[in-house]
């Protein structure tokens, strides 16, 4: 074998290296966009959802059939939530920070929103909840000018706010 012929077989061996699996490559990425048009998806969709660190088809999917848009779905994500759960606590009004402050304090949803209608923040909330007071009756003896450790105290001797 001269050396030309032996420098055009490894120059064909390299470039079939490299072509092989860059147009593999790209059928696989032909069929993956495939579907993901096929689900009703822009064609541009999937790299919008992977930039917001979403990149499964399928999880594109359950967030978008509960209403969010890629950079909502990726900040729900980012906190940690699940689809139905961001959509619980969207559906009471709370953004995906305030949530995630309430959520940390273990209130679901509800119990947020009725703390939060009453007029108590968080930390008023907590404290009054782990008196066992339910918000209408903390904002009771709130505005009877007790806090939740001396309401504790009367409440538990039979008195009313």
């Amino acid at each position: 074998m001269g050396p030309w012929r032996g420098r055009f077989l490894l120059m064909l061996a390299a470039a079939l290296f490299f072509v092989g699996p860059m147009l593999a490559g790209r059928a696989v990425d032909r069929v993956r966009l495939d579907a993901w048009e096929d689900r009703g998806f822009s064609r541009d969709a999937p790299r919008e959802w992977r930039r917001h660190d979403i990149a499964r088809l399928s999880e594109a999917l359950v967030w978008r059939a509960r209403g969010f848009d890629p950079a909502d779905a990726g900040a729900w994500k980012r906190m940690a939530f699940v689809p139905v759960d961001a959509e619980a606590w969207v559906a009471q009004g709370f953004d995906v920070r305030t949530a995630s402050v309430w959520a940390r304090e273990a209130f679901d949803p509800a119990a947020a929103a009725a703390w939060r209608e009453a007029g108590f923040s968080v930390g008023d909330a907590v404290a009054w909840r782990k008196r066992a007071f339910e918000p209408a009756d903390a904002a009771s003896w709130r505005t009877a000018g007790r806090g939740p450790l001396e309401a504790a105290g009367m409440r538990a001797a039979g008195s009313a706010p």
